[in-house]
């Protein structure tokens, strides 16, 4: 070291090793995503259950109006095909 006017100049050398394991790293962040994943995947199931809670109360009207409508499709089809039979009497047995 040399000093000139009252400065001081000097080196420093400075060693620095990183010892980390790249397996260990990597065990880690899979972790991470698996435990990210985990929860989404809760998360999802609780959002499915509510959305199946919320439907329902509706469930039978929808199966009901389905059924009616599939039935009414199949006497405009009879009827298409059969354009002289009265059709439109069926009843569910």
């Amino acid at each position: 070291m040399s000093s000139d006017k009252g400065s001081v100049n000097g080196q420093v050398y400075v060693n620095l090793q990183w010892l980390y394991s790249r397996v260990e790293f990597m065990e880690d962040t899979v972790k991470k995503w698996e435990q990210a994943l985990s929860q989404d995947k809760n998360l999802m199931l609780e959002l499915e259950m509510k959305i199946r809670d919320l439907r329902a109360p509706f469930q039978n009207a929808l199966e009901s109006v389905v059924q009616s409508v599939s039935i009414q499709h199949q006497i405009y089809l009879s009827h298409q095909m059969y354009p002289g039979i009265n059709l439109y009497h069926y009843r569910e047995i």
